[in-house]
């Protein structure tokens, strides 16, 4: 194939054909030449020295990936300490406010349907949202209890 640009001169109008080099690569045309032409680029006409040659290529990106990887992981170990207690914090925390509002909220609606069937209207929804806001602080208290003995038996173990 075609491994050259096309250089045009202008005293004669004829087409001279010259080997790639690196001021005809930053150009669109010698970008598609370049890319186009077998063997282009360090890569050989041979199948089995483009084999050998993808192949070494492969292990070298192998090889750069494994130690990105290895800097990555340390870099994670380093700040782990830190990040897994705050994880594990803001993990607790969303737990809590989620069982104390679930339960506010089943309360209130037990309650509006108790107010709805029987006709008392607040006194349903009044004692229903104090039944879910008690039943909101027992699962706190449950989950703190249960924090606490899961810390307690890692302190232990």
């Amino acid at each position: 194939m075609v491994r050259a640009v096309l250089d045009g001169l202008p005293h004669c109008g004829a087409i001279r054909v010259k080997p790639l080099s690196l001021e005809d690569l930053t150009s669109p045309a010698g970008i598609i030449f370049a890319a186009t032409a077998p063997g282009s680029l360090g890569m050989s006409d041979d199948p089995e020295k483009k084999d050998a040659e993808l192949q070494a290529r492969l292990a070298k990106l192998d090889e750069a990936l494994k130690a990105r990887d290895a800097r990555e992981a340390e870099r994670a170990a380093k700040v782990s300490p830190q990040g897994s207690a705050f994880a594990k914090a803001m993990s607790a925390g969303l737990a809590v406010f989620s069982e104390f509002v679930a339960a506010v909220i089943v309360g209130a609606g037990l309650g509006w349907l108790v107010d709805y069937w029987t006709g008392a209207k607040p006194w349903g929804l009044v004692v229903f949202l104090g039944l879910g806001a008690a039943a909101g602080f027992w699962n706190v208290y449950r989950l703190a209890m249960r924090q606490a003995r899961d810390d307690q038996a890692k302190g232990e173990g």
